[in-house]
């Protein structure tokens, strides 16, 4: 009797795994493009960058062959959501990177207010004039974005604000 009810509970599953659509796949060539890993082969460097104002350390995910044929790569700079770090995301912090970005993020879990993503932004600016860097001269800092989940989106909408407020 037992084998009889797993083999229907086995065939009641198949049948609704099979009735279910498939998973939300791109259908169109823009989405198809992006989806797919860009062509720059990625490093990531956890917790080796030091610190945000509030003295959290940085992840950071960067093309590995920085600057190739003179490329200056944009920054963006993300936002965790609560009490996340930035591990939970790699796969898609190192999916813009494989796009030529330089990701920066602060290990902070409370990002909503915006200040340790700016932070993040300011590092890697810094690092771009610093010769003993590997970010040296091969940033665009004319090109910075903020991106974030949940509580980090409001982090990066903050540090939008923030950051472009004239003085």
């Amino acid at each position: 009797m037992r084998i009889k009810t797993c083999g229907s509970l086995v065939f009641v599953a198949l049948s609704i795994m099979i009735a279910c659509p498939p998973p939300n796949s791109p259908t169109k060539p823009i989405e198809q493009k992006y989806y797919a890993a860009g062509s720059w082969t990625v490093t990531v460097s956890k917790g080796i960058a030091c610190c945000d104002s509030l003295g959290n350390k940085f992840d950071l995910y960067y093309p590995t062959s920085l600057g190739a044929n003179g490329f200056l790569h944009p920054i963006l700079t993300w936002g965790n959501g609560s009490n996340a770090v930035p591990s939970q995301y790699d796969y898609l912090l190192t999916h813009m990177a494989s796009w030529g970005f330089v990701v920066i993020a602060t290990e902070d879990k409370t990002t909503g207010l915006g200040q340790t993503i700016i932070d993040g932004a300011n590092y890697l600016v810094g690092k771009n004039n610093d010769s003993a860097s590997p970010f040296y001269h091969k940033l665009n800092v004319s090109q910075i974005g903020t991106f974030g989940h949940s509580q980090g989106s409001q982090g990066a909408i903050n540090a939008l604000i923030n950051f472009c407020r004239p003085y």
